[in-house]
């Protein structure tokens, strides 16, 4: 019953987010960052099946859709939307697409659900259809938000604020609710973090293969996701830093003494290394110093720990020290 509820913040969150990318794909808004052009290879991922050669120029469809829903850069040409043919030189930049030079990844998965969408009942054109994928991906970043602030010790109630304050942002929400790479990269750089904290008692091959593919995927998708890659690394350092600390405390009195023993074979060994001609150039002050820094760094159990054999060596090699200086 406890897992059970422990979805409802996550899922309200993510279902909250999808909602208010929906209110603003309403708007009609345009990106200004190209997305004409990534418009453009998902058509021809979704509706014609096929991958768009590198620097190709915008097809019919992309066109016609900047044009007569006047993208940035089109206002001018609206008289052309009702046109017979509309060829790629009418548009800014003689029509090239600048969307072509990344992997498929995002568009395949953006296409293809778009060409779903356009299919079921209903009046969805394809830009709507491409720009509710983009919905549906911040819905899910914000449940992997809420998942990653509760693993790291927030609130279900402070977790949920913080991820919806995100999507909500202006940028997150223009990113998220038009067409571009950008919202599927976030979405898999936000799951590779996520799968890291959620994996924690997994075996570490699972862990990091996980985590560090969904990073991969996500820089394949698009270049600046490498952050997340470095997050994924930040919080394996802190783990492994905490794993080296938890361990001390799990000593045993006996590993404790062993640890004592070796340090005083140590400091015994440095002394007796020492030849005939290095010992006089030592005064008696800096045996003293010498010998006094290695008892100070043993605690006062480690000390009582040490045999009266073990006592016997240091003041042995104490006093040879001394009568030879």
């Amino acid at each position: 019953m406890r897992a059970q509820r422990g979805w409802i913040a996550p899922a309200a969150t993510g279902l909250a987010a999808f909602l208010l990318s929906l209110f603003f794909v309403q708007t009609g808004t345009w990106s200004v960052f190209d997305e004409y052009t990534h418009f453009d290879y998902v058509v021809k991922v979704g509706e014609d099946l096929s991958f768009p050669p590198v620097n190709d120029v915008l097809g019919e469809q992309a066109l016609r859709t900047a044009i007569c829903e006047s993208a940035p850069g089109f206002e001018s040409l609206s008289e052309l939307c009702e046109a017979g043919n509309l060829t790629p030189e009418v548009a800014p930049y003689a029509g090239a697409s600048t969307a072509t030079g990344y992997l498929p990844i995002y568009y395949a998965v953006t296409g293809l659900g778009a060409k779903v969408l356009v299919a079921a009942p209903g009046d969805l054109g394809w830009l709507q259809a491409a720009r509710v994928i983009g919905a549906v991906f911040l819905g899910i970043t914000a449940m992997l938000l809420v998942g990653i602030a509760r693993r790291l010790g927030a609130t279900s109630g402070i977790a949920s604020a913080g991820a919806l304050l995100v999507a909500s942002m202006p940028m997150v929400l223009l990113q998220f609710s038009t067409v571009n790479n950008d919202s599927l990269a976030t979405l898999l750089s936000t799951a590779s973090i996520y799968s890291f904290l959620a994996l924690r008692s997994s075996r570490w091959a699972t862990r990091w293969g996980v985590a560090y593919g969904l990073s991969l995927l996500a820089v394949a998708t698009k270049e600046i996701a490498v952050f997340s890659t470095d997050q994924v690394a930040a919080l394996q350092t802190v783990d492994l830093a905490a794993l080296k600390t938890s361990q001390i405390p799990a000593l045993g009195t006996a590993q404790l003494v062993a640890i004592a023993d070796d340090i005083v074979a140590f400091s015994t060994a440095q002394l007796v290394a020492l030849t005939t001609g290095q010992i006089p150039a030592l005064t008696t002050a800096q045996v003293d110093a010498l010998d006094t820094a290695d008892l100070s760094s043993l605690s006062s159990t480690q000390i009582a720990a040490l045999g009266s054999a073990q006592l016997q060596v240091i003041g042995t090699a104490e006093f040879a020290a001394m009568k030879t200086a």
